[in-house]
């Protein structure tokens, strides 16, 4: 059965929310990698028939874009940045730091928002866009530019406050040679308890968490 099928008998819900994560991949292929099936315009297609039916649709992205065995080379801001743009075309309106984007280590990853060359809307991808970690700052515990704790997305008449949080014990062990100092780490649990009062403030309908901790984890921090 088609998609239209598939949601012949839905109700218009308040929001319908797209989740990805893992995309570990690459834009268009480059003749030297196999197992490319478009994701990407596949994901666009998804989004825009939900949006097709007068749904309020809040695409939402877990992190890790990046191909976890090639996040090493120089070519990889320049492709997290393009990725990061090609989410922001499609309508995505937050990404959680994932341990891809991560291992790139505080220069890599902050090089990704601070330069993207070729790119004209830089300021709208950053700001629609936005990555987000609550438990993350780069180079300062007060450097609070990039990325940011979290967001808040109004879709049709639902607000939705956004956080995300990653594993410091995913990441350490992978972090490149001198970035592990820039790297400055807060326990994903003190870090949601200390910007909940900032969350609630907002008077948000749905909270939304973006996990990029194990399956465990995630679930003893969404009961929290």
């Amino acid at each position: 059965a088609g998609s239209e099928d598939l949601l012949a008998d839905w109700e218009k819900p308040a929001v319908a929310f797209v989740l990805t994560g893992e995309m570990h991949g690459y834009i268009e292929p480059c003749g030297c990698s196999e197992n490319m099936p478009g994701g990407l315009a596949r994901r666009l297609d998804c989004i825009q028939r939900l949006g097709s039916r007068g749904w309020p649709v809040v695409p939402l992205d877990a992190g890790g874009m990046l191909h976890p065995g090639r996040v090493g080379r120089e070519q990889s801001t320049i492709k997290l940045q393009h990725s990061w743009t090609a989410l922001h075309t499609l309508g995505y309106r937050a990404i959680a730091v994932g341990l891809e984007e991560a291992r790139l280590g505080a220069d890599g990853f902050f090089n990704a928002y601070d330069s993207n060359p070729g790119v004209s809307n830089t300021e709208d991808v950053r700001n629609e866009t936005p990555y987000l970690a609550a438990n993350l700052k780069l180079y300062d515990p007060n450097f609070d530019l990039f990325p940011i704790s979290h967001t808040i997305i109004e879709a049709g008449e639902v607000k939705i406050a956004v956080t995300a949080v990653i594993s410091p014990e995913l990441v350490r062990p992978h972090l490149p040679p001198g970035q592990a100092d820039l790297m400055i780490f807060e326990e994903p649990a003190a870090a949601l308890q200390r910007i909940l009062p900032q969350l609630q403030q907002a008077e948000p309908d749905v909270l939304v968490l973006l996990s990029h901790c194990s399956a465990q984890e995630s679930e003893q921090l969404a009961q929290q």
